[in-house]
């Protein structure tokens, strides 16, 4: 898997997906062209192509509100939700860390991990929560623990279940997937780089 495929993965959070989602679905609606859309708006199409395919880092409550009159719409905030993982949390270092096993570096990502491995979350950052522990998760793999990397992410997707968050528990087990499938991947590469470095 390409590096930036999984950080891509990594980078999207339910919130702005989404927020794009329901801006493309009232474009599509109210007959607007994208073009017509950030006319409107004096947004560029590549914003407004990164905010409708939720690919855009953090929102802009002003900017997204500016989209939905332009369709004819009104934007409401609450602070009640039925997904606690619509809260959006930065997860730069947790990130990291699923990039360096990935990348199959895991003495890079043991330290980075290392780092937070006992951090006390606010209780809003559900995502960076659920990163860490898939992190926790794929070091156990590399470990060689498989049974308590199993464990690991089953009390995870079970949490997450249980508050009614199938999808986001399928996004995680895919993180978790891939990264040690990725990381497996680049331990293999990096041996047979090392096997031909000797025999030459």
């Amino acid at each position: 898997m390409k590096e930036e495929s999984f950080i891509t993965l990594l980078k999207q959070e339910p919130l702005q997906i989404e927020v794009g989602r329901l801006i493309k679905d009232m474009r599509v609606q109210k007959h607007l062209s994208q073009g017509d859309l950030c006319q409107l708006t004096h947004t560029s199409r590549q914003q407004l192509s990164k905010i409708e395919n939720g690919r855009i880092g953090q929102l802009n409550l002003e900017k997204v509100r500016q989209l939905i009159n332009a369709c004819g719409e009104q934007l409401h905030i609450t602070t009640s939700f039925d997904n606690p993982l619509q809260i959006s949390d930065r997860t730069e270092r947790e990130d990291a860390v699923l990039i360096a096993f990935a990348a199959g570096e895991i003495k890079k990502a043991e330290e980075l991990l290392q780092v937070i491995r006992r951090w006390n979350y606010p209780p809003s950052y559900i995502t960076a929560q659920c990163k860490r522990n898939v992190g926790i998760a794929v070091s156990y793999h590399f470990m060689g623990m498989e049974d308590r990397s199993k464990l690991r992410m089953s009390d995870l997707v079970m949490g997450l279940c249980y508050l009614g968050c199938d999808k986001e528990a399928d996004r995680f087990i895919d993180i978790y997937d891939r990264t040690i499938s990725s990381g497996e991947k680049g331990l293999m590469a990096k041996e047979e780089a090392m096997i031909k470095k000797g025999a030459v």
